[in-house]
């Protein structure tokens, strides 16, 4: 098992080789050692005015001259950071660096490999992290975060973890495991397999798509195979969670220049390492594809790549209707100046409509467009009108008060009993695509689209007539590109205040859905209608900080700057 494989252990600093204090004392080191047998890095940080100077050859030649050059800059003197690589205690120093403030200087390999080059696999850490100028202490530091293989690798062992576990609970326990969804979805597969349509299976509201990737689990054999064979969609959804994952790194280290720790730690808490994000994978929600091709979205549209974007675009409204809304978003802000040309001087209405035509902008539209078209034609010609019905029609009068947090749930309740008058469940489009398509791209798309995207998101979830816990999978992976900079990590109180009550208005509908659901008690008023009302009022006050937040961008170049 993963757990199994980290384990905790000490090093003493006369342990390491060619290392040695001055007074010969005792200096005990916490670090995390991956028993993946990974190449790891190890830094020891000191200041220069330690008391406790370190015996490596040619290093206190190395640090007087950088004593002589640098220390004059900063008043309490440079620090020091020695690299090391290695296994366990077998570590051999490569390099010293010396930050001066926060300005970095990395010297000339030292010790016993003069003419080694430092790999380009180690990592730049922020020093900040593990040392104060001129405070004395020195201490190893073994980042976990300072490999993105071994957070990835982490992050499936937690799904492979959960999906031997769902296996077990599925065959030894009444409640099961694997989502209802995901028996669909394999049915469907089946009827695929024997050649039928998959919308011959009830309440299959999906691409043919998605039946045929599942094509696998219509094995029909016994065994382990079999079993293997079955959760071939979970291992698939589980892939494309870590995928997903890896895009957002890069886009976060590539496109925003965030420091590979960094975009991993934030990346890990709120992706990768989610329990949330690898429960709901798992157990057959295909939420992580569209967590691919969102995060491929957005890397085709801040590397300027108009027609790869339009296509991704057009396969992800056909995978799944809502991202549809993104494309309003990235027109708006696929300004002319974006693609390098000047503003236009004329202010009349003809020049600017004239000016929104942009090259950039119409490759976008006729990508998204053409790739939308010709796969609902494929669908259509061999499905006919029960693939329109079923893939898109079906949501627009869908009725669904069951796993429902949105506060329409009591009244779809009232609504599936014939006890509504009017189709309110249409109407109840009009405040959601206000917000998401109109006024949220509008404010936000100019300053920073990731923000926008994100808000878009979150306010299309919160108002939509159904809310299930796997929709929340569609905002968190535009997550880490706004939180680090949000009020809500600014300001801890915030944060803090922020989650709890996002929790807890979950929690307060979860109880009642349970006296409903499990203990056949009557609690759809007051209890799930207050609780939902509840949730939906702590989701519009966060909504409202996203927004916040994004229209305090310092100026509408972010995007741009982040990827010149």
């Amino acid at each position: 098992m993963f757990l199994n494989a980290i384990e905790y252990f000490s090093l003493k600093l006369t342990s390491l080789p060619a290392i040695t204090t001055s007074n010969n004392s005792y200096l005990t080191f916490d670090v995390l050692l991956s028993c993946f047998r990974l190449f790891i890095s190890v830094e020891i940080v000191f200041s220069r005015d330690s008391e406790k100077r370190r015996s490596i050859p040619n290093l206190e030649i190395e640090l007087a001259e950088l004593d002589e050059q640098h220390g004059q800059l900063s008043q309490s003197g440079p620090k020091y950071i020695i690299l090391f690589i290695g296994q366990g205690g077998d570590l051999t120093p490569l390099a010293l660096r010396s930050v001066v403030g926060e300005k970095e200087v990395l010297c000339s390999p030292i010790g016993s490999t003069p003419n080694r080059e430092l790999p380009d696999s180690l990592p730049v850490v922020n020093p900040e992290y593990f040392c104060s100028p001129g405070s004395g202490n020195c201490f190893i530091k073994m980042g976990l975060f300072d490999s993105v293989p071994r957070v990835l690798l982490a992050a499936t062992a937690l799904r492979l973890i959960l999906l031997v576990y769902g296996g077990w609970q599925d065959a030894n326990s009444a409640v099961k495991y694997t989502d209802i969804d995901y028996m669909v979805f394999t049915d469907a597969s089946r009827y695929v397999a024997k050649g039928q349509p998959p919308y011959a299976r009830d309440t299959y509201r999906y691409t043919p798509l998605l039946a045929w990737m599942l094509l696998p689990t219509a094995w029909e054999g016994s065994g382990p195979l079999a079993s293997v064979a079955f959760a071939f969609g979970k291992i698939l959804f589980a892939l494309a969670d870590v995928v997903a994952g890896w895009l957002v790194i890069q886009l976060l280290c590539r496109c925003y220049q965030f420091p590979t720790e960094r975009a991993l730690r934030y990346v890990s808490a709120i992706w990768l390492w989610n329990p949330m994000v690898a429960n709901i994978s798992t157990r057959g929600s295909s939420e992580g594809l569209l967590g691919v091709l969102v995060a491929a979205l957005l890397w085709a549209t801040l590397t300027r790549r108009a027609a790869l974007a339009g296509a991704i675009l057009g396969l992800a409204v056909h995978f799944k209707i809502y991202p549809f809304i993104y494309g309003v978003s990235i027109l708006w802000w696929w300004d002319a100046q974006r693609d390098g040309a000047a503003p236009a001087k004329s202010s009349s209405p003809l020049s600017r409509v004239l000016g929104f035509i942009t090259s950039s902008r119409v490759i976008l539209t006729v990508s998204a467009l053409i790739t939308f078209v010709v796969l609902n034609a494929v669908m259509y010609v061999q499905h006919g009108m029960p693939f329109l019905h079923h893939t898109f029609f079906h949501h627009l009068t869908r009725i669904d008060h069951r796993h429902n947090f949105s506060p329409y749930s009591t009244l779809l309740y009232l609504a599936s009993a014939g006890g509504a008058s009017y189709r309110f469940e249409t109407l109840a489009f009009l405040p959601q695509l206000l917000l998401a398509v109109v006024a949220i791209p509008l404010v936000l798309a100019k300053r920073t689209l990731a923000t926008a995207m994100l808000a878009q998101t979150f306010a299309f979830v919160t108002f939509n007539k159904v809310c299930t816990s796997q929709y929340f999978i569609w905002y968190l992976i535009l997550l880490p590109f706004y939180l680090p900079s949000s009020s809500l990590i600014r300001k801890p109180r915030l944060g803090i205040a922020a989650a709890i009550f996002w929790v807890l208005g979950q929690a307060l509908w979860l109880s009642q859905g349970y006296n409903l659901e499990f203990l056949g008690l009557s609690a759809f008023v007051p209890g799930l209608f207050l609780s939902s009302l509840f949730f939906f009022g702590v989701n519009v006050w966060i909504l409202g900080i996203i927004v916040r937040d994004g229209g305090n961008a310092e100026d509408a170049e972010t995007d741009l700057k982040a990827v010149q």
